[in-house]
């Protein structure tokens, strides 16, 4: 006895319009014959018989044909009609869950003790249809709420759903941290299979996707993209698994985590918009917005004395002043201030406060544990009061220098 389905292959979301064919040499006496379609989904992890394993049937179709009835010598057919739900996931074997099809054919026969049965199974195929589905709205996320001033990562994407095959494209920027040299920030695409039905639920991380972002010098925001393979599985959920999608953008202590939609290839999406813009709420946007409100004029790459791409100057008189904000890891920020000064007369004098005086320039750190308005006027009072002992000294040293004097 030979039994097939045709057509062996179900359409996702579309009535299945076939026939279970049954072929003998000579006629048959059967008691009955009963039909089904199922949808197994199961994972199993570990060799051997011990290992813990889960299973799952979802039955789409069942039929008895009851009473004896005779198959004629040569093909019989069986009708079998039903409709398949349309978010019916197609086949797949991943280590180490999987999901499969199958029709059965159960014949029962009569015999002089007991019934006999025989058991056909036969593997299905299914064809999923193209769905509509939404990207969601854009995103940002930081890998510090608690403390703006800290320093942090942020990423920005522009959706959370994206299809197999696609290009994902983000923006990735660091805050209040050092950005004299570069910095390669890594991007983790990690599968994670959540296993359930023996004992406690558990789950396991599958092979990553791993790419990498060079931060330029001085750069903040920087747009990066990486491809999504075309063999790769989308996001999967069921009774006994599921799968999802972690993005981790990391770079020494910092790391933002994430986790998107992935949806089958074809799925209509409608274009992705681009990645949002970061919150710029560093120390050198701090610093550059008091600096616009006081007039002093924003100065990008200011050299090597300052650490960062932000700075601040202005002119008092004959006195030009660069402020800056240094990170130095564990030992916090740092307010660096730079005096240029025309030349004195005298090499070197000590002062309360500043770290070193040569002939032409005065350099100044202080610091700052927390930078805002009341840390930045403190520090202008520090410099005023500087400024003038300057002045002073310039006078004595140089009668003249008195006509150029800003406090007299």
């Amino acid at each position: 006895m030979d039994i097939t389905f045709e057509p062996r292959v179900i359409v996702a979301g579309q009535r299945y319009v076939g026939s279970v064919i049954v072929r003998t040499r000579k006629p048959e006496q059967v008691d009955s014959i009963y039909v089904h379609v199922a949808r197994t989904e199961a994972w199993r992890h570990g060799p051997g018989s011990h290992a813990p394993r889960a299973r799952h049937e979802e039955r789409l179709y069942e039929h008895t044909i009851a009473g004896p009835m005779t198959l004629v010598a040569g093909e019989t057919r069986f009708p079998v009609d039903f409709t398949a739900r349309a978010d019916l996931p197609a086949p797949y074997r991943l280590s180490p869950v999987y999901t499969d099809y199958a029709g059965m054919v159960k014949v029962t026969r009569k015999g002089w003790f007991k019934a006999k049965h025989e058991f056909k199974i036969v593997e299905l195929d299914v064809k999923t249809t193209p769905q509509a589905g939404t990207r969601g709205s854009p995103l940002t996320l930081t890998s510090d709420v608690r403390d703006p001033q800290a320093p942090r990562l942020e990423l920005g994407l522009p959706a959370r759903c994206f299809a197999v095959g696609e290009h994902i494209t983000g923006t990735v920027a660091l805050f209040n941290v050092d950005v004299r040299s570069p910095r390669d920030v890594e991007l983790t695409f990690t599968p994670v299979f959540e296993l359930r039905g023996w004992k406690n639920p558990w789950s396991m991380d599958g092979s990553p996707i791993t790419t990498s972002v060079a931060l330029p010098v001085g750069a903040t925001a920087t747009p990066f993209s990486f491809h999504l393979p075309t063999n790769q599985p989308p996001t999967l959920g069921g009774v006994t698994h599921s799968l999802d999608w972690k993005l981790r953008v990391s770079t020494k202590a910092l790391a933002v985590d994430t986790r998107l939609v992935i949806v089958p290839a074809g799925t209509r999406l409608g274009p992705p918009g681009p990645a949002p813009g970061l919150t710029d709420s560093s120390d050198q946007a701090r610093l550059a917005a008091y600096a616009q409100r006081h007039g002093w004029q924003i100065v990008t790459s200011p050299g090597s004395d300052f650490v960062g791409d932000v700075a601040a100057r202005w002119t008092v008189g004959p006195y030009s002043i660069l402020v800056g904000v240094v990170h130095r890891g564990k030992l916090g920020r740092f307010v660096v201030v730079a005096i240029d000064v025309p030349p004195l007369a005298i090499s070197r004098v000590q002062l309360a406060g500043l770290l070193e005086w040569t002939d032409s320039r005065v350099m100044y750190e202080q610091a700052a544990p927390t930078l805002d308005d009341h840390t930045l006027d403190t520090l202008r009072a520090t410099l005023d009061q500087t400024l003038r002992t300057i002045d002073r000294l310039r006078i004595a040293a140089d009668p003249a220098a008195a006509a150029y004097s800003p406090f007299r």
